[in-house]
């Protein structure tokens, strides 16, 4: 796979999700894109760094807090929690890439 242009695409993909009106529907975005970036991450793309995944989950922690309760917000942070658990995780597991360095 050509790993720049998978970046290049996962970057459109945070810029729109940040074009969003909705902010259920941005947050879901957010996460789904920070989901595919470990997805390259723990296959070894080198463009897929812990700086970018750190940004993207900052990013989501500064916009959890915007979504009302309710079923769809319990949901989209119930994702979010289960991304957080895998990467502790990797990083207790001491995977190939366990994420050094990541602190959230």
């Amino acid at each position: 796979h050509d790993g720049k242009r998978v970046m290049e695409c996962l970057k459109k993909s945070l810029r729109i999700a940040g074009r969003c009106m909705d902010v259920f529907a941005e947050v879901q975005l957010y996460v789904e894109v920070l989901n595919r970036y470990l997805f390259y991450y723990e296959k070894g793309a080198d463009e897929a760094t812990t700086t970018i995944l750190k940004q993207v989950i900052e990013r989501i922690k500064e916009k959890l807090p915007s979504l009302e309760g309710g079923e769809v917000a319990d949901q989209i942070n119930k994702h979010f929690q289960n991304t957080l658990v895998h990467i502790r995780h990797q990083q207790e597991a001491e995977a190939e890439h366990n994420y050094a360095g990541l602190v959230f």
